[in-house]
Formats: C-alpha cells, structure tokens, sequence
C-alpha cells in the first residue's frame, strides 16, 4: 500500500526547514510533533487532524540527529552532529546540556529504570549511554560494535538497528547487557525504528523507501513513495507520522537526489493498528 500525500486523513506541514529531517517525535502527553533536522534546527508543532500550528524550535552547533520526549511531555531532548544533548523545558523554554558522546549522537530516548526517568543516547562512537538527568556523569554504557542508526524504547523494551544491519534488542530491566541481535528483514540499511504503542510491532524503515511492520507473529512490508529518513508513532498508536527526504548515501543507487523534504502525518487503520 502506498502512503500519498495530500488526502483527506492526512495533514502536509508546511514549514521553513532547508534540509533533511533526520527525526520525528509525537508528545506522550500531547499532540506536539517535534523535528529534528540537518539544518541544526528542531521545531516543534501543535498538530491536530486539519492544521499544524508552529509552537517553538532550538538550534544545536551541527546537524540536528534525534529528539525524543520525557514521559510526562515536560521536556523535549535532542541530540545532534556535536556530540550533545539538550534539554528544554517546555513551560520555561529554558534549555540545558544533559549528555556527551566522543562522536555525534544519533537517538536519544528515554526508558523507566527503577522507578525514575533515565535518558538513552546512541552514538556514531558505537556505545548507547544511560544518564541520569540530574547527574554529570552517565549511569553506565554498552558496546554495540557498529555506529547507532536508529533506536527506540518503550516499556521494559529498547530497540537499536547498527550500521551493519543488525538490530539489537535490550531489556531495560538489565540495560548493561544485549538480550537479542537479529539480521533487519530489509535489504538496505536501516534509517529507523518506531516501537508501537502497544509494543506489538516495531515499524523499521530502510533507504529503498520501504518500511516492515515487524510483529512478533509475522511482518508486513509497505512502500511508499520517496525515502523515509524517520517515522514515529503518535501515543494514542491512531497515527503515524514520517518524512520524506534526501539520503544522500543511496543517490547512486535508487536516485533520489532532488526529493524534497516534507512531513506527512498518516491516520492508520484498524489492520494497521493491529486490532
């Protein structure tokens, strides 16, 4: 099935940004959609079914990698090309560094360890890192033996695709160690990853413009039209967003260079929700 831009359950957003989006992320709490782009940029959105309203944005010192939320939507993280993360408080609009890789940071997430809110970062420098806010320092590290793509958490559950198309399962309730490593179904390089809200599949993007809904009893395999460069689900699991963008790795190969750079925010239905 291919997902077009333009129809009636879907909402184009219009916005400034110059280059490609690297990620999207849906407020657990709300419907903010935060982007995170390569024009050092990470912009936030009120987005409901008809419009997407502007609500504010911060510039990283490079590129713009990840972004991803506190569970109670008080605080969006980001990461980017120079090796932090970055904190804003969404009632201030105070912003902080909260983390440090030796090479770009390439996903943040945050998961529940011991009852408290701990931030996930993977890293170009081939480690993911757990952090504990009000620390300096990070709580613990793993060696995941090729740079970080993509990762996502939710529950007990995170998931980490490699630059060798290895994904990597880790249970949060022992974070030091890898649970599970599996080849992607994809053919091409993983660009991203997106847990549902019901943890009953995981949505993987690859750099041919495909995504597989990998469930635990079977995948589903969609194409859509240009190369998906992130994709997120929106808490409530009713819809999906993604982007479409330049990937500058594969232009000799599947051509893309010229696409442009947009954000579609696709309504599922039941089957794709899984119901």
């Amino acid at each position: 099935m291919v997902f077009r831009t333009g129809k009636s359950n879907e909402v184009v957003i219009e916005s400034p940004i110059t280059d490609t989006i690297s990620e999207l992320q849906f407020s657990p709490q709300s419907n903010f959609l935060a982007a995170a782009s390569w024009d050092n940029q990470v912009r936030i959105w009120d987005v409901d079914y008809t419009q997407a309203k502007p609500v504010t944005a911060i510039t990283h010192e490079g590129p713009a990698l990840c972004c991803t939320w506190s569970m109670d939507g008080k605080y969006m993280v980001s990461g980017g090309a120079d090796t932090f993360g970055r904190m804003v408080d969404m009632d201030s609009g105070s912003n902080m560094l909260v983390a440090k890789h030796d090479e770009p940071i390439r996903n943040v997430r945050f998961v529940a360890l011991n009852g408290q809110p701990i931030l996930v970062t993977g890293s170009w420098d081939k480690t993911i890192k757990y952090w504990d806010l009000r620390q300096q320092k990070p709580l613990g590290s793993v060696d995941i033996q090729q740079k970080c793509y993509a990762m996502d958490a939710r529950g007990d559950c995170i998931v980490i695709a490699t630059a060798n198309r290895m994904i990597h399962y880790i249970d949060a309730k022992n974070p030091q160690f890898i649970m599970k490593t599996f080849l992607s179904p994809l053919k091409y390089q993983t660009k991203s990853l997106a847990i549902s809200p019901d943890a009953k599949c995981t949505a993987i993007g690859s750099v041919e413009g495909r995504f597989a809904l990998e469930y635990f009893a079977d995948s589903n395999k969609e194409w859509i039209e240009g190369t998906p460069t992130c994709v997120a689900y929106h808490s409530n699991g009713e819809r999906l967003a993604y982007a479409l963008g330049n990937d500058w790795t594969q232009e000799k190969k599947i051509g893309v260079r010229g696409s442009p750079t947009r954000i579609v925010v696709h309504k599922l239905n039941r089957i794709q929700q899984g119901l």
